[in-house]
């Protein structure tokens, strides 16, 4: 209340002497009443003479009364010496001419600091809210400098000027361990890893018995973070790897590969090798020894949805025929077989005699194709599983025929293998493999399957199972 009582002492007085003058109908400086004086530039050096600035108050020193004078000058702002309120102690330190001393001194009255805060009549905003501040002339309420009572500039932080209130607490590498207040000590560490301090000169360890990180310094690092050659290989071939002074540096050097694949020459028959163990790379492709380049001419291992796929076969008998089976093959789950599946064998029974038994010819053929031309070589590949009678005797060429014919010209067959061809033992899967080399360019109606039992004598074993059949040309 004393702010208010101070700016209106002067005006009410005025108010009250005027109200007084009207009210007997009387000139007021015919009565003598004081007279106010808005202009008395002398007003602050009187002091002794007070009457001389129309308060009639004789005998009253103005730099001091701090009541009259003072209510007064805070109106006309005019006095550029004195000390506006007369409560302010030290108000006449901060500045003589401030020319505005009545806002001044309406917001200053309790700085009792303000001679050394800085902060007098030129803010107008931040001393307004400082008058309790007798520190840093910061107040921890004015939130007009955005330095709260946290904003690590408090007095009572006497360590590091880091609150612990502010947000850089144990785990942000600037707490009271990390060496920086004062404190020395290292972070902890479970593995060398966490001991990482991004300095390519140090070397980190954890110490395993302290549980702490510890570096070394790296002797004659440069800064570029090398020391030798080898610290910079960088896992390419292709490039060269120096430690220069200012640090690793990746030259290109001739580079054919990076790895066996970039060698791939489309040939089956070379080893393919990218080469590093110079400078740089090469690719190398040698031959591997007998190795043939081959394209396949048909093949066929009577299995999926249509196992004999394109194959025509002719039965003789009623009971047996050339048909898939899964009871013997080589890659599963068929093969193909010759006889009765019902009994395996290949007994022909005569319909009309029961007791009478017949000889039997069945017959399958391959599909129709082009034997292909060049310096290379036709072969015919199948496996075969034989349980007929056996090329023992001078008479086994006529029984129990079992071939496989070429057909260059319809009903023209020309014998590729036989029966006896296959060596001993039989009943188990062999390897069966002859060349088509003489009719390269010509096209062939197919390849016969032909067997033959010649009579009823000697027919109640399995018969013949055949599967993997590959007709391939091959260049040398």
């Amino acid at each position: 209340m004393r702010l208010l009582t101070s700016s209106l002492r002067g005006p009410l007085l005025a108010l009250v002497v005027s109200s007084l003058a009207l009210a007997c109908g009387s000139d007021p400086k015919a009565l003598g009443q004081p007279t106010l004086s808005f202009g008395d530039a002398t007003d602050a050096a009187d002091g002794a003479v007070d009457g001389t600035d129309g308060l009639a108050e004789a005998g009253d020193a103005d730099a001091t009364d701090g009541v009259s004078d003072g209510a007064i000058d805070s109106v006309d702002g005019a006095d550029a010496t004195d000390a506006v309120d007369g409560e302010d102690g030290s108000d006449s330190v901060d500045g003589t001419p401030d020319g505005v001393d009545s806002i001044d001194g309406a917001v200053d009255l309790e700085d009792a600091t303000d001679a050394v805060d800085g902060l007098d009549v030129v803010d107008g905003v931040v001393d307004a809210v400082d008058a309790s501040d007798g520190t840093d002339g910061l107040d921890v309420i004015d939130g007009v400098d955005g330095l709260a009572a946290t904003d690590a500039v408090d007095s009572g932080d006497t360590t590091d000027g880091l609150d612990a209130t502010d947000g850089l607490d144990a785990q942000d590498g600037v707490d009271t361990t990390d060496g920086v207040d004062g404190s020395d000590g290292a972070p902890p560490c479970e593995k060398t890893k966490d001991c990482d301090d991004g300095d390519p000169c140090t070397k980190d360890r954890c110490d395993l018995f302290e549980k702490v990180c510890k570096w070394e310094d790296i002797p004659d690092c440069t800064p570029g973070g090398c020391v030798s050659d080898a610290e910079c290989n960088d896992k390419n071939v292709c490039t060269l790897d120096t430690c220069t002074d200012t640090g690793c540096v990746h030259d290109d050097i001739l580079c054919e590969c990076q790895v066996d694949a970039d060698c791939d020459d489309d040939d089956v028959c070379t080893a393919d090798l990218c080469n590093k163990s110079g400078v740089g790379s090469a690719c190398q492709n040698e031959p591997e020894p007998g190795c043939k380049v081959c394209t396949t001419v048909l093949t066929n291992n009577f299995d999926g949805a249509d196992p004999l796929n394109g194959w025509s076969a002719i039965q003789g008998s009623s009971e047996n025929a050339w048909q898939p089976v899964d009871k013997r093959y080589t890659s599963a789950p068929h093969s193909l077989y010759m006889g009765n599946p019902a009994e395996w064998n290949y007994v022909n029974k005569n319909d009309d005699f029961p007791l009478l038994q017949l000889a039997t010819t069945e017959g399958v053929r391959t599909p129709g194709f082009e034997v292909p031309e060049g310096e290379g070589s036709v072969r015919v590949r199948f496996n075969l599983w034989l349980d007929i009678e056996d090329c023992i005797g001078s008479s086994a060429e006529y029984f129990d025929q079992f071939v496989v014919t070429a057909e260059p010209a319809p009903e023209d067959y020309e014998i590729q293998f036989h029966k006896c061809d296959l060596e001993a033992p039989w009943k188990q899967w062999q390897a069966v493999e002859f060349d088509l080399d003489d009719y390269q360019g010509d096209y062939l109606y197919g390849l016969w399957f032909y067997f033959e039992s010649g009579n009823a004598a000697f027919n109640d074993t399995e018969g013949i199972f055949v599967d993997d059949l590959v007709i391939e040309y091959c260049e040398d």
